[in-house]
């Protein structure tokens, strides 16, 4: 890892305690490697040990193309209360969305299973075969019909 990836995962953190580390992940950049994917957060998270600590663990993950907030945590302790959490969705997310289009709804849920795309195994998409459960509620901020 060079110097310059280890200063750029410093200044992603927004928040830090004993047990785990937020970063607020920028767009464009993977969360984990894969094909082709050389840069991305967990090759760089080495760089968050703290002493005798290990190296933080990412608990899940988010798109390459979002920008938003990711947990890793300190801790087996702290991974597994957190991928608990996730789990039984006791964790709020939130997000916002720019969206091309008229949405016809100001409110709405959104309940279509998320897997592989049975075509391209690089994407996801709604997957009744081999999907996992993902509900999505959402309030339009602003619906601008010009």
């Amino acid at each position: 890892m060079s110097d310059k990836n280890a200063e750029q995962i410093k200044s992603m953190v927004i928040y830090k305690d004993n047990n785990i580390i937020v970063l607020n992940k920028p767009s464009g950049l993977a969360v984990q490697g894969g094909t082709n994917t050389f840069h991305h957060i967990e090759a760089w998270l080495p760089a968050l040990k703290y002493e005798k600590e290990e190296a933080p663990k990412l608990v899940h993950r988010i798109d390459k193309d979002t920008t938003g907030s990711i947990i890793a945590c300190k801790n087996d302790m702290a991974h597994k209360e957190i991928a608990a959490q996730l789990k039984e969705h006791s964790i709020v997310r939130k997000y916002r969305a720019i969206c091309a289009g008229v949405i016809k709804e100001d409110s709405g849920t959104v309940n279509a299973p998320i897997g592989r795309d049975e075509k391209d195994r690089k994407k996801m998409s709604v997957n009744p075969k081999n999907g996992k459960e993902a509900i999505t509620h959402y309030n339009v901020i602003n619906n601008n019909n010009n």
